[in-house]
């Protein structure tokens, strides 16, 4: 018995919050998600760019995908 006395609590007290938290949890996911397809949607030609290059070459350095997201096509390849 704690302090404060015998406190019980109801169970409908307890479910309806559970409720509610897991209401307000699958909002924020869902809303996670709308987002997430929207950023992919919009930068489709960027990723498809990307994963090609990465098939390509394996590897991607900083200074790539720097090129590659304000000239919106393949880094140059540098004559070594």
């Amino acid at each position: 018995m704690s302090s404060f006395g015998n406190i019980t609590i109801n169970k409908q007290f307890i479910q309806y919050n559970i409720n509610k938290i897991n209401n307000e949890v699958k909002l924020i996911i869902d809303s996670c998600y709308e987002d997430t397809l929207q950023l992919i949607k919009e930068n489709k030609m960027l990723i498809s760019l990307i994963a090609d290059y990465l098939i390509e070459n394996e590897t991607i350095e900083t200074e790539e995908l720097d090129y590659i997201f304000t000239q919106h096509q393949y880094p140059l390849k540098s004559a070594n």
